[in-house]
C-alpha cells in the first residue's frame, strides 16, 4: 500500500512532466525514418493524405532550434500535432538524398544556408530558410493542409 506522502511525490512530478511539456512544446507525435531519396520520395508522393514536415540540415546547423521552434508552435498546437509526420535529412548525405534535393532546388546550396524545412502534401508544398522559420510554417500550415498551395510554393 502506498504512503501518502508516496502519492503526492508521484502526483507532484506527473504535473512538472505535465507542464514541462505544455512549456518546451511537444514533441511531434508521428517521426519518419527515410534512409535516402527513394524511401523519403515514396513518403511524400505516396498517394497518401499524410502532411510532411521535412527538417534538411548540415551538420552544426542550427536544425535543433529550428526542430524545437516547430515543435513549439506546431507540435504544441491541438489542430496540427496529429497531423503532421515529421522528418529530419542529412543534406550532407548527397550520396543518399541528391534526387529530393536536387527536387526541392537545394543540392547546391551552401552549407551555411541550411537548415530548410519542406512543408507538403501529395507533392506540394512550401520550403522555408532563414529567421522564423517556425513563424513561417505556421502561417503557410493551413493552406498546405487545404490544398490551396500558390505558385510561390514548389511542386515536385
Amino acid at each position: 500500500e502506498f504512503e501518502s506522502g508516496s502519492m503526492k511525490f508521484i502526483l507532484i512530478s506527473i504535473v512538472m512532466i505535465s507542464l514541462l511539456v505544455v512549456a518546451f512544446g511537444a514533441p511531434f507525435s508521428k517521426v519518419v525514418t527515410a534512409n535516402n531519396s527513394k524511401e523519403l520520395k515514396k513518403e511524400l508522393e505516396g498517394g497518401n493524405d499524410n502532411l510532411y514536415i521535412v527538417n534538411f540540415y548540415m551538420p552544426g546547423d542550427k536544425h535543433e532550434d529550428v526542430k524545437k521552434d516547430l515543435e513549439e508552435k506546431i507540435g504544441g498546437n491541438s489542430r496540427y500535432k496529429d497531423l503532421v509526420n515529421y522528418i529530419e535529412i542529412n543534406a550532407a548525405r548527397t550520396y543518399q538524398y541528391k534526387d529530393v534535393l536536387t527536387d526541392v532546388g537545394i543540392y547546391n546550396k551552401a552549407s551555411n544556408q541550411y537548415p530548410y524545412v519542406l512543408v507538403s502534401k501529395k507533392g506540394d508544398g512550401y520550403l522555408f530558410r532563414g529567421k522564423d522559420i517556425g513563424e513561417g510554417v505556421l502561417g503557410k500550415i493551413t493552406n498546405v493542409i487545404e490544398g490551396r498551395v500558390d505558385y510561390s510554393s514548389i511542386r515536385y
